[in-house]
């Protein structure tokens, strides 16, 4: 049977029309996949800036991101953080040491104070002076809110890697987020995160406690601390509990102790 010719020619429209479709299809698919591995480049990027004093200072300056508590609210921890303090029973003496490491606009300072029945000297660290600004004028506004007349702050412009600070200082040195974004430096992450540690460390008593706020695996981040301490020739004990953020996301706190405290 002979097929017209006007027929043989839709069908050879049809088959050159469902060519360039497939052709269509496949370009978008790669397009997708070209714009994905971009977007997850710039992702990378831009976590890798948070080891950045320039991303902090900017993110700091603009006044949107001035009630926005990096990591954790401080209401969602702060309990946590007093209960482990009140079990350090060997502490006796005029008021508690605390370091904020890089402590941004975070609002736990406010709630210790607030909380806390006992004098506090509390130290905010942070190499942006706007988050150190910031401090001062949410402590100072705090004034007769303290829970204890006899506490009061400090605030300084440092480098969480090089404490400007004799060792055996600090009761309770406070690391909130400060370790997770040191770690996301391109090339020197993990050296970055173990200077913060052994810093933080350093500056502790025998008898203190650092305590990390991290969105890392628990397994991850203890892995990480027993690498620092076994490379260091250090013992401490390592506990964590987690807590859940406003938005139901899972955060660890981790309370790291000397195994011998004196």
């Amino acid at each position: 049977m002979l097929i017209p010719v006007s027929r043989c020619l839709r069908t050879v429209k049809a088959l050159e029309y469902a060519k360039q479709m497939k052709a269509n299809k496949q370009n978008e698919v790669t397009k997708r996949a070209v714009i994905a591995s971009v977007n997850t480049r710039s992702l990378t990027n831009k976590w890798s800036d948070l080891s950045s004093k320039l991303f902090w200072e900017k993110r700091y300056a603009n006044s949107m991101h001035a009630d926005f508590d990096w990591l954790v609210d401080g209401d969602t921890i702060v309990s946590h953080i007093w209960q482990e303090i009140q079990s350090m029973k060997h502490i006796s003496k005029s008021h508690l040491d605390i370091l904020d490491l890089g402590c941004g606009f975070s609002n736990v300072s406010k709630r210790l104070l607030q909380l806390s029945d006992e004098p506090i000297h509390y130290v905010c660290l942070d190499f942006a002076s706007e988050a150190l600004a910031f401090q001062k004028q949410s402590l100072t506004s705090l004034g007769l809110g303290c829970n204890h007349r006899n506490s009061f702050g400090s605030f300084i412009v440092g480098d969480c890697r090089h404490l400007p600070f004799k060792k055996n200082t600090f009761d309770v040195v406070l690391d909130k987020g400060t370790t997770d974004s040191v770690m996301k430096h391109k090339t020197d992450g993990l050296k970055f995160a173990e200077s913060t540690v052994i810093e933080g460390l350093r500056a502790l008593k025998h008898s203190g406690i650092l305590v990390q706020i991290t969105d890392e695996e628990p397994d991850c981040r203890s892995l990480f601390l027993e690498s620092v301490f076994r490379n260091n020739g250090m013992q401490f004990d390592i506990k964590y509990r987690f807590v859940c953020d406003d938005f139901g996301i899972e955060k660890n706190i981790f309370f790291i102790r000397n195994k011998k405290p004196s």
